[in-house]
């Protein structure tokens, strides 16, 4: 949960610096496979995402392989 605290205050400030300097990008959180199946499952923490609005990439590690894109 610590990590995600973390997590979350980063992304603000970036969303917040992208909105004003570069429109048309995009901002994402990066989640490893294995967390992202773990954690971001349960149903609180997809709460949170809805609620932050986070566009999330998953990525296996190991294959240095982006899974899915979930754009929130």
């Amino acid at each position: 949960m610590t990590e995600l605290e973390k997590a979350l205050g980063q992304y603000g400030i970036y969303r917040t610096f992208l909105s004003r300097t570069s429109l048309e990008r995009s901002l994402y959180l990066a989640i490893p496979l294995d967390i992202y199946r773990s954690f971001f499952q349960e149903a609180a923490i997809k709460e949170i995402v809805a609620d932050y609005q986070l566009n999330l990439l998953v990525f296996e590690p190991e294959a240095e392989e982006v899974i899915e894109w979930i754009i929130n």
